[in-house]
């Protein structure tokens, strides 16, 4: 059994604090997570996505100024998909993922290398 959660974007600002304490916390947990529940055989990994045209991020892509920053600070040079993210869900939760867990999987495209 794998549990896949999101997790830690690694950007700070007075404006986001709630938002990454939360995922600082989170980040927490699934190392925490995946020791406690290793034992029973179940993985818990998370992602940290980076910038996703989805739900509030997306309003934020809509400006050309916001967008074309992104991208230029993204090796990729592009803002994620949500079939960007679904794929690495996919694999985590998949057998070939097995001898993975407690881990923090980035997938940002390379943003802010």
């Amino acid at each position: 059994l794998a549990l896949s959660v999101a997790a830690t974007d690694k950007v700070f600002s007075p404006d986001f604090g709630l938002f990454s304490a939360s995922k600082a916390a989170l980040d927490a947990l699934v190392r925490n997570w995946a020791a406690a529940l290793g034992p029973r055989r179940i993985r818990v990994n998370g992602i940290a996505p980076g910038i996703v045209a989805v739900n509030f991020r997306a309003a934020l892509l809509e400006d050309p100024g916001f967008r074309q920053q992104l991208e230029a600070d993204t090796a990729l040079g592009r803002a994620a998909q949500i079939d960007d993210v679904l794929d690495v869900i996919t694999f985590l939760t998949s057998d070939t993922a097995r001898w993975i867990t407690g881990q923090v999987i980035e997938a940002s495209g390379g943003w802010r290398l």
